[in-house]
This record gives structure tokens, sequence and C-alpha cells, in this order.
């Protein structure tokens, strides 16, 4: 049990708000040079193919993404160990 609130808790919290909120973050500074070949090449993938307001969404979705992928891996985890 320890070692959920000294490894596994962090972890989750830095993965599914820190790296989130740095990028987006990263990304409104250079909101007014997205098409630089610099901010393309570190944020592109976050951002290609939306709109200017809407840079966040791509973060949202995959930060969604990796919260359930970890809910439902540690369910299942915990269900085994009590078996």
């Amino acid at each position: 049990m320890k070692i959920l609130f000294v490894v596994i808790l962090p972890t989750i919290l830095i993965w599914t708000l820190g790296f989130p909120l740095l990028t987006y973050w990263q990304i409104r500074k250079r909101i007014k040079n997205l098409d630089d070949k610099d901010s393309i090449i570190k944020y592109g993938v976050f951002y290609i193919g939306l709109k200017d307001d809407r840079v966040y969404w791509e973060i949202l979705v995959n930060n969604f993404r990796k919260a359930i992928v970890v809910i439902v891996t540690a369910s299942i985890t915990e269900k085994k160990a009590f078996m």
C-alpha cells in the first residue's frame, strides 16, 4: 500500500495533469508563432489541423485516454490481487 502513495499516485498526477498542462502552457506561449518550424517540430503533433483557439483539444483528448487506461489497468490489477 505504501508504494501506491510513494510511486503510483505521483506518477499518475504527473502524467495526467503535469505533462498536459506544461504542453498547453508551452503552446499558448507560442500561439502567435505556431507556423514556426521549431514550434511544429516540438509541439505540432498536438495542434496540427486545429484552429488556433482550439489547440488544447488534442491535449485534453490524449489526457483523457491516458486516464482511462490507468483506471482500467489499476482496476484489473486490483481484482487479480484479491483473487
